[in-house]
């Protein structure tokens, strides 16, 4: 796992996207240690939170498009490693708490909405360039966005795909609360795992499942859609074309 880092101090864990030269996009094979890392994690009955972080001042430029343009015919979308992945933090019983700063495009967005606790430093630009690529979004977002914000915003963000602030997030539900500089949110993000390490295990995992509850079986169901979608649209002229000339810039 030489781009995933997986740290346990306590009852906390730290996974850690390691790619920056890179800005921390993700290939196949990351997506698959990142579902390894949230496996022993939640395995372990000694770990009660786990701390999501890109390495420096980037959380995550989301899909390495190159690893993504070469995918082969997908038939199985639910047995490839970014829907393994999706589906484990989606479904996770203990808290994730997500550092962002720098960068999230698509999935470095989409994937907060599955987490417990969000911060976010101000400089933060946000992205979901699914249509962008020729492509549509995943990890539910087309129910989460809209659920969290309204469906105005999420039409505005998602069939646009502009960048927009860290402010704008807030506004939209997607993070908890931001902060002028990266040390300041990585300080209340160990407040807030030492806070969770001192209550009830069993009371936390409760609450969280009863908060999930209503909506997990759609969400599950439209990270299947989704997933469904998108690998039929990577194969489509429109996408390829997109792909190609990102590329070639």
């Amino acid at each position: 796992m030489a781009n995933i880092g997986y740290k346990k101090t306590d009852g906390v864990v730290e996974i850690t996207i390691k790619r920056p030269e890179k800005k921390n996009s993700l290939t196949s094979q990351m997506y698959g240690d990142l579902t390894a890392c949230f496996s022993q994690a939640s395995l372990d009955d000694s770990v009660i939170v786990v701390i999501l972080r890109g390495q420096g001042k980037i959380f995550t430029a989301g899909n390495d498009i190159n690893d993504f343009a070469n995918t082969p015919k997908i038939t199985d979308p639910e047995n490839t490693n970014v829907i393994k992945f999706i589906k484990i933090v989606a479904n996770f019983k203990k808290p994730i708490i997500a550092n962002v700063s720098g960068l999230a495009i698509g999935i470095g967005v989409t994937i907060l909405m599955h987490c417990d606790f969000v911060y976010a430093s101000k400089n933060t630009t946000f992205l979901l360039p699914f249509v962008n690529l020729g492509l549509c979004p995943e990890a539910a977002s087309s129910i989460l966005i809209p659920l969290n914000s309204n469906a105005l915003k999420a039409k505005e963000k998602l069939l646009l795909g502009e960048p927009f602030t860290a402010e704008e997030a807030l506004n939209m539900g997607i993070v908890t609360d931001i902060f002028d500089k990266d040390d300041e949110l990585i300080k209340r993000s160990q407040q807030t795992a030492a806070k969770l390490c001192q209550l009830p295990k069993l009371a936390i995992s409760t609450t969280k499942k009863l908060i999930n509850q209503s909506f997990q079986d759609l969400i599950n169901a439209r990270i299947k859609l989704e997933g469904e979608t998108l690998f039929n649209l990577l194969q489509s002229p429109d996408a390829k074309a997109a792909f190609a000339k990102f590329l070639k810039n």
